[in-house]
């Protein structure tokens, strides 16, 4: 078994024995990605975070199965797409981390949006002066807001909410608002530019479009099995949202 070692950063880890199966998986979804590009696209990313000290000792076949992962869901680690990113996830069980497939709000949004399984999914905040009542995670909530923005006070937290096709069954997420300020703030101490924009309510929608994308993953048609550090992951979050704003 080989073992990528992170002490020897210079290096990345071989990804030239993957190509036959990534062209056969481009093939079979019509895609244009191109194997020379993610390879290095990938290989930087996981450098980067190897240089900082966030990867350990793995077996050369756990990082090409992250690696695998975007393609097989048809998406590119392109950082300038934001469609999948390379990570370093903190395996608490095993005391060391891992490499780890992110998925970006650019690829998530793509699944949304082409999944014959969701009608409609939408996402709001709630402010202070709103009237809002939580019906629960399987119903829409009641939420009515004042007309003028200036109004509404400061922000409270927010939901998102899918309606499942044929049986209209919804499933609902709703996030606190020290849930999104913990987020905000790592992502702001990381030199992220769009959380003290003008945008900053765009990003804190997709703060709860992402959480409620992992409670859509049992009704979702995805060919590959995502796991929590896939989606949710701070390091990947504060990564991504670093860079959003900056380019």
């Amino acid at each position: 078994m080989q073992m990528i070692d992170p002490a020897h950063a210079i290096t990345p880890p071989p990804l030239g024995g993957l190509k036959t199966e990534f062209t056969g998986l481009l093939a079979a979804k019509r895609s244009r990605l191109n194997f020379d590009d993610e390879c290095r696209f990938f290989q930087n990313q996981w450098l980067r975070t190897a240089r900082a000290g966030m990867m350990s000792l793995v077996p050369l076949e756990e990082v090409q199965a992250e690696f695998m992962k975007a393609p097989k869901l048809g998406l590119s680690y392109d950082p300038s797409k934001m469609q999948a990113f390379c990570i370093a996830h903190f395996d608490d069980t095993e005391g060391y981390f891992r490499p780890r497939f992110y998925l970006g709000y650019k690829g998530m949004y793509h699944f949304i949006a082409q999944d014959k399984n969701i009608t409609l999914t939408h996402t709001e905040l709630v402010f202070e002066n709103d009237e809002f009542v939580d019906k629960g995670p399987n119903a829409i909530p009641e939420h009515s807001r004042k007309l003028n923005a200036n109004h509404r006070g400061n922000i409270i937290g927010g939901y998102s909410y899918s309606l499942i096709a044929k049986s209209n069954f919804v499933i609902c997420t709703i996030l606190g608002a020290e849930t999104m300020q913990q987020i905000e703030m790592g992502c702001v101490n990381n030199g992220s530019q769009a959380w003290t924009g003008p945008f900053v309510n765009e990003m804190r929608k997709k703060t709860v479009t992402r959480r409620h994308f992992n409670d859509l993953l049992p009704v979702l048609d995805l060919s590959v099995e995502l796991e929590d550090s896939n989606i949710l992951e701070p390091t990947g979050f504060e990564l991504e949202y670093a860079t959003h704003g900056r380019e």
